[in-house]
């Protein structure tokens, strides 16, 4: 069963550690005390490496000011979302951008409250990677993923400075398991494409 607890597992198997746990949360020993330590940070980069169908959000944003710069180079200032861990593009017409449709320009920024997208867009809509915490609606190969991402960072502290080279044959099946994961999500995508016209279908 899909699990923290049972990815924090995986990395003890992956670095030949004996040790189990029954709740990785609750575990007061040194290898879970490692893995907590990596795990919001791993998960987060993880989680940015890529468009996941499953942690993507489509919203409206918040507007703090028009013309934010006194009308130079930016008409729009919005606040950056709350549970936004990467923007990834400004939506034009619910379309994601292509080689057709180029991105609308953006911006990252701040105030004194917090972050902020600026963009000539008015009515914005972003789309946006969220922070995910439950494992259970990631894939099998994105779980794999992070479990090897975590166990090339606890190595050195659990396997004496991983002079076995436990931590670097991790890294490299991460970044096997990456691409398989992000393969398998684009497989699952479907995008329409516009018809020729019946005089070049015909050609």
């Amino acid at each position: 069963m899909a699990s923290k607890t049972a990815i924090a597992n995986q990395v003890m198997f992956h670095l030949k550690n004996s040790k189990t746990f029954t709740n990785v949360d609750t575990d007061t020993s040194i290898q879970a005390t490692a893995v907590l330590a990596f795990w919001d940070d791993t998960l987060q980069e993880l989680l940015r490496e890529f468009d996941w169908p499953f942690a993507k959000v489509i919203d409206d944003l918040a507007l703090v000011e028009e013309d934010p710069n006194d009308g130079v180079e930016w008409g729009f200032s919005y606040r950056w979302p709350s549970n936004c861990l990467k923007a990834r593009y400004i939506v034009d017409g619910n379309m994601q951008p292509s080689a057709q449709t180029p991105r609308i320009s953006f911006e990252i920024g701040a105030d004194t409250t917090g972050r902020l997208i600026l963009t000539n867009e008015e009515d914005a809509v972003l789309c946006y990677t969220k922070n995910v915490t439950d494992v259970t609606v990631m894939s099998t190969r994105f779980r794999n993923a992070l479990g090897y991402k975590l166990a090339n960072k606890v190595a050195p502290t659990l396997c004496g400075e991983d002079r076995g080279g436990l931590g670097m044959r991790a890294l490299q099946n991460y970044h096997l398991e990456l691409s398989a994961a992000k393969a398998e999500y684009l497989n699952e995508r479907r995008r329409d494409t516009p018809r020729e016209s019946e005089f070049i279908e015909g050609r």
